[in-house]
């Protein structure tokens, strides 16, 4: 009886340090392609990638995109959903042209905008992203303008962390 209860407790033990074993560094990650808006507890936990993907240009040089593209991935998580989940999505072709996060120096959420070239292009920002970037990197200068079609003011960043405009850019130029 003893025994028994022995090997019980030795198999749940073991069970249990199975389930509480950290993911290796460097093991890749399932991410899910939401075919939903997320939800405001997966943003505010970082756990939300989209990808925003630039299909042309107007005369008046604003951006015309693709349908905006979100995965829920694990926080922290700075790898590319689109190209590893199946999902249809691929940047093949393209060119990186800002990635943009609604926390402090490249943490949170975050959408990628793939595209062209940095040559003065513009887009208004999708309700999903409204007021929300905090900090960008990119190759190009990003005005981050409060108001939408390139109004009001702007903060220009390429690389680091908004200050005045944190949380406030309507639209975005990359210059």
């Amino acid at each position: 009886m003893v025994t028994r209860k022995l090997m019980v407790v030795a198999l749940v033990l073991s069970a249990m340090a199975i389930v509480i074993q950290p993911t290796p560094a460097g093991a890749a990650r399932g991410a899910v392609k939401l075919d939903r808006a997320p939800t405001g507890a997966e943003w505010d936990a970082g756990q939300v990638a989209c990808l925003l993907q630039i299909t042309g240009q107007a005369e008046n040089l604003e951006f015309t995109t693709a349908p905006l593209e979100c995965w829920l991935v694990a926080s922290g998580d700075r790898s590319a959903p689109w190209a590893r989940s199946g999902g249809g999505a691929t940047t093949s072709g393209f060119t990186l042209v800002g990635v943009h996060f609604d926390g402090a120096n490249y943490t949170g959420s975050y959408i990628t905008v793939a595209g062209t070239v940095c040559n003065g292009g513009w887009l208004n920002l999708s309700w999903d992203w409204i007021n929300r970037i905090s900090s960008t990197s990119s190759p190009c200068w990003v005005g981050h303008f409060d108001g939408y079609n390139l109004s009001g003011s702007a903060e220009y960043v390429q690389y680091g962390n908004l200050s005045w405009a944190d949380n406030t850019a309507n639209s975005l130029v990359y210059a």
